[in-house]
C-alpha cells in the first residue's frame, strides 16, 4: 500500500447563520485520503 499525498481526518465545516441559533453544518465527520495518481474533486452550491 502506498502513502497517500495527502489524508484528512474529521473535516468539519459550519457556517454561521444569518440571524441568531445555531449554525449551519455543512460537512460533519469528513475523512478521505489521495494517492498519486488519483483525482479528487468536491462539489458543491456557491
Amino acid at each position: 500500500m502506498t502513502t497517500p499525498l495527502m489524508q484528512v481526518t474529521d473535516l468539519g465545516m459550519t457556517f454561521a447563520a444569518r440571524r441568531r441559533g445555531p449554525g449551519i453544518k455543512a460537512v460533519d465527520g469528513l475523512d478521505f485520503e489521495v494517492r498519486a495518481g488519483e483525482t479528487l474533486g468536491l462539489v458543491g452550491e456557491s
